[in-house]
């Protein structure tokens, strides 16, 4: 695995790279339709030299649905004279017109070009190339329209800071008003009424621990039916082959078949079970979040009445950050398996090696597709755990937050209480600064949520 600090990638953009479409390998064409209803947006790329090619303008007439965004950019036009490469850019715009139903915006780029233009740092030559121009309009995509997932899920946590900060204050200027034998039992309810918060935080924590164990024990049965099904087909192909083929087939032919099978088999199992496995998280992690946001609010309304003040919370959203949804996988389907047996085809008669070959594959096959869905199964429990944690701690944070909230507000009381009448006049006049700058807050969120709903709704 290669890692690279990409400007890019750095609010949790991934790029997927999918076969090309048309390719001699079904299974690269398979995974290339697989993946666009996934995405938020595609990025088409295809090559003046040669131009686009029947089966990427069919595929685009099946997947124009499906995807969200696309991008189409034309590579390779520095190859091309200036009247070549005008009339690949209308046969490429009218292709793209003729299966999308509309005009799209055609990006023409030398990629080459741009990176040396990179790696010169000459701007001028990386403008010539057109990928400055790609680079903008993309970036533009993440920025406005990607950014605004963004944005919402940094308002909400915004929104939870700024009720947590709202509360405090109200907590410290209500406690400097209670005489302090009384402040001193209320604080101490208030203490009970955090622990037992806290225990039931726990109880969710082991709820949300079983509901992953269920989706794991739902994963390892549909691996049993992948499991039984793939090894039965497989087996049966490579039978068919063999009894069809005029001559002896080679090993390698065997082989060849028996790992194009199976990369298929289990790309097409992955794609399906991260959507259903991914629905399934999404569905148990709301649940769990609004019995956190219960939680919360049970225990801001319950130190509200012990101190008869009013406070606030704010609800955690479902989705409350990409780190706590069910990650992609990038499980790697096998290209390059091991041989089913080594190849005597040259020292024994042929239905001899027939026989062995069949007897072979009968029994290797399974043990193969077996490997692979340990493979599988690997992937999806540490998957299903990293989303855990990840939804736990955020989920902790909100929690233990609002409660030290409350504490704060009362240690500061007390701590006034201690201070010259100077002093705890000063103190007063800073706590209504500092209510009045988080209503400046406030507001700001505000509208920054205003403009992403705009944003969406005009989309």
């Amino acid at each position: 695995m290669v890692f690279y600090p990409a400007e890019e990638l750095r609010d949790g953009v991934f790029l997927v790279d999918t076969p090309g479409v048309g390719s001699i390998y079904r299974h690269n064409t398979e995974a290339a339709y697989a993946f666009v209803p996934e995405s938020d947006a595609a990025v088409f790329l295809t090559s003046a030299d040669p131009p686009i090619s029947d089966g990427e303008r069919t595929f685009l007439e099946d997947v124009r649905a499906e995807a969200a965004r696309m991008f189409f950019v034309l590579n390779k036009v520095d190859y091309l004279s200036e009247n070549d490469r005008q009339e690949a850019l209308a046969f490429t715009r009218d292709v793209l017109e003729e299966a999308l139903g509309t005009e799209p915006k055609l990006y023409p780029v030398s990629a080459r070009q741009g990176l040396f233009a990179k790696l010169v740092g000459d701007q001028r030559e990386l403008e010539a190339s057109g990928m400055a121009t790609f680079e903008r309009d993309f970036s533009r995509f993440l920025v406005r329209e990607k950014g605004s997932v963004i944005v919402t899920s940094i308002s909400g946590q915004g929104r939870k800071l700024l009720a947590d900060a709202r509360n405090a204050l109200d907590v410290e200027e209500r406690a400097l008003q209670i005489p302090i034998e009384d402040l001193a039992a209320r604080t101490e309810e208030m203490e009970r009424v955090f622990a037992q918060a806290l225990e039931s935080r726990d109880d969710i924590r082991t709820l949300l621990r079983r509901e992953a164990e269920k989706l794991v024990a739902l994963v390892e049965e549909d691996l049993d039916h992948l499991r039984q099904n793939a090894s039965k087909s497989l087996v049966r192909r490579a039978e068919g082959f063999l009894a069809e083929s005029p001559d002896v087939p080679s090993v390698d032919a065997v082989d060849e078949l028996v790992k194009d099978a199976l990369r298929r088999e289990l790309e097409r199992w992955r794609l399906e079970e991260d959507r259903k496995i991914g629905e399934a998280f999404q569905i148990a992690m709301s649940r769990h979040v609004e019995e956190t946001n219960r939680l919360i609010e049970g225990t801001v309304r319950l130190c509200g009445e012990l101190l008869q003040v009013q406070l606030s919370s704010v609800d955690t959203p479902a989705g409350i950050a990409p780190e706590t949804q069910f990650t992609y996988s990038f499980f790697e389907v096998p290209t390059i398996l091991e041989s089913l047996l080594p190849d005597m085809s040259r020292f024994l008669p042929a239905g001899v090696v027939r026989r062995r070959v069949s007897r072979t594959v009968s029994e290797k096959v399974p043990e193969l597709v077996d490997k692979h869905c340990g493979r599988l199964r690997w992937d999806f429990v540490q998957r299903l755990d990293r989303s855990r944690v990840a939804l736990e701690g955020a989920l902790d944070e909100r929690l233990e937050g609002t409660i030290e909230s409350l504490r704060l507000g009362v240690r500061r009381a007390l701590d006034e209480r201690s201070r010259s009448e100077t002093e705890a006049r000063s103190a007063w006049a800073a706590m209504e600064a500092d209510r009045r700058r988080l209503e400046a807050l406030d507001a700001a969120f505000a509208l920054v949520r205003e403009q992403a709903e705009a944003g969406d709704a005009q989309r």
